[in-house]
């Protein structure tokens, strides 16, 4: 894509944490099968991918994370 964006939100809290992120990516060209029909290229149109991830921290210097990418299952055509 010609543009991608990223925004990403990070929230702690004493041994807890959670981070939101949205990536946007911008419309691509998907060209047709053959150099001749060009009337078959089209756009993809942008989509907004969002993640989430929830961690807390645990005794011996060690954390546990859990994460869902891909929150609304969006994917570009």
């Amino acid at each position: 894509p010609a543009q991608k964006f990223v925004g990403t939100i990070d929230w702690n809290m004493s041994r807890y944490g959670v981070t939101f992120k949205a990536t946007k990516y911008g419309s691509v060209l998907i060209p047709g099968n053959t150099n001749a029909n060009a009337g078959l290229d089209y756009r993809s149109g942008a989509h907004t991918l969002l993640d989430l991830e929830g961690r807390v921290e645990l005794p011996y210097n060690t954390a546990l994370a859990v994460g869902w990418n891909n929150l609304t299952d969006e994917y570009p055509n």
